[in-house]
């Protein structure tokens, strides 16, 4: 059998959700006690100092405030502008991920009632430990065996966006390697300090980054068929990991290059560069499958008709042999505001994801 993908953007008006309050049998819900675990395991890694959130969500103080924005926010669950930004729908498709930050119905229930029950503080003895947050670590995923460095970019305050892609740089591979993950972190000299912005939007230039590497021939030509993409750089992303069954290869005498690059003014005059760190498996690692990047659909051939609603657009592949999907990653402007997964084989169809 054969199975084709299906992408879905649909433009649709989507109800607000209404949570129950949390049962008053089951106690007076509290900040140490119920709220702070929440916050721990799904807001502060954001949401402290010398984190991309714009507000610390640390401390009983500075949470008590935002108490009803808090309990908006996260209600919104799936929909723009929904925190924690999760926008995996709860009824369809696959629930289980790892690292899943979204809220339970009783955590989103324990917050509504919380909010509007006078923001009760409860005991310190039952807060849990503090989180630590070390900003100093520069590689989350571990000490890269090879970091490739861009050529700086400078990007005057107040610039408009700039679209285009940078030069050519080679990676010095001498052999061929299996990547385990793979990392990219701009360093730029925003620095720190009072007077740096305490948002994402502000501490950054490179918006994202389509990117690849090719071979190299002894004068430097590229050699055809021997491309490799790597997953795109977005603003504030995590590391990549690859399924272990499944490590790319960075072939020797490869060499990065970009497809498009997104540079966005932080409203300061800002010279940066992006770092992609390798981290490679073992030299006699051998990959049980061949792994691949597929991009569905063809933005340039999209036609969004003004002023109507519902419109769909649909985008297929066939799978020509028996494949394991490890990343399924939307990506919408604003007009979008809902893309699925679909499997199809025969007369049977099955949404994966929305």
């Amino acid at each position: 059998h054969r199975m084709r993908l299906n992408h879905t953007l649909s433009a649709i008006l989507l109800g607000f959700g209404l949570f129950p309050m949390a049962n008053a049998q089951d106690g007076e819900i509290t900040f140490h006690k119920d709220i702070e675990p929440i916050l721990q395991r799904s807001c502060q890694s954001c949401h402290r100092d010398g984190g991309a959130g714009p507000m610390p969500l640390v401390t009983y103080e500075q949470v008590a405030p935002f108490a009803g924005l808090i309990e908006y926010k996260t209600a919104l669950r799936d929909r723009a502008g929904a925190m924690p930004p999760w926008y995996v729908e709860k009824n369809i498709g696959i629930q289980e991920f790892k690292d899943d930050p979204s809220l339970s119905d009783e955590e989103l229930a324990a917050i509504s009632t919380w909010a509007r029950s006078g923001t009760p503080k409860g005991d310190e003895a039952d807060a849990p430990e503090p989180l630590v947050f070390d900003d100093s670590i520069k590689w989350k995923l571990g000490e890269p065996d090879l970091v490739v460095s861009t050529e700086d970019f400078y990007m005057e305050a107040g610039r408009p966006d700039w679209w285009g892609d940078l030069p050519s740089v080679p990676t010095g591979m001498t052999e061929d390697r299996h990547v385990k993950s793979v990392e990219i972190v701009e360093v730029n000299d925003v620095g720190n300090g009072e007077d740096t912005s305490d948002t994402v939007g502000g501490l950054y230039i490179f918006h994202h980054m389509i990117w690849r590497t090719e071979v190299l021939d002894e004068n430097g030509n590229v050699i055809p068929g021997q491309s490799v993409n790597w997953p795109v750089h977005e603003v504030a992303r995590n590391g990549d990991v690859f399924d272990p069954e499944a490590g790319p290869l960075l072939k020797a005498n490869s060499a990065f290059f970009t497809d498009s690059v997104h540079m966005h003014s932080n409203g300061r005059d800002t010279t940066g560069h992006l770092e992609i760190g390798f981290r490679f498996h073992d030299r006699d690692y051998e990959p049980k499958y061949e792994s691949g990047i597929s991009i569905l659909g063809n933005g340039s051939d999209i036609s969004v008709e003004g002023n109507a609603d519902n419109q769909t657009i649909h985008a297929y592949q066939v799978l020509n042999q028996h494949t394991k999907v490890i990343t399924f990653e939307p990506h919408l402007h604003a007009p979008g505001e809902r893309m699925c997964l679909e499997a199809i084989w025969g007369y049977s169809k099955e949404t994966l994801s929305c």
